[in-house]
């Protein structure tokens, strides 16, 4: 069993929370809904991960949804629309 994790970075613009990742390129997960996008960002990895580089593995949050809202709300309202938040995706698996 192989384990790793990665890095996504989190950003609220105009309505949109969008979820991006420089440790995998081509990820990005946007929705209206806070909580879609954060649930969307684990079957995106996985998905990615079997089409680009054939690898079977399991996606799950670092941090509950509850812990990861309670950063995102806790930012400052003043400051506009964007607040940059970065989480962590553990990736589990076999060997391709």
């Amino acid at each position: 069993m192989v384990k790793t994790s990665i890095s996504t970075s989190y950003r609220a613009v105009d309505g949109w929370h969008v979820f991006v990742s420089d440790d995998l390129p081509g990820l990005y997960v946007a929705s209206k809904d806070l909580c879609s996008a954060f649930h969307d960002v684990a079957n995106s990895i996985q998905a990615l991960l079997k089409l680009d580089e054939g690898i079977d593995c399991t996606v799950a949050p670092e941090v509950s949804l509850q812990d990861f809202l309670a950063v995102v709300r806790g930012g400052d309202a003043d400051s506009g629309n964007t607040v940059p938040v970065a989480r962590r995706f553990c990736v589990s698996g076999a060997h391709a």
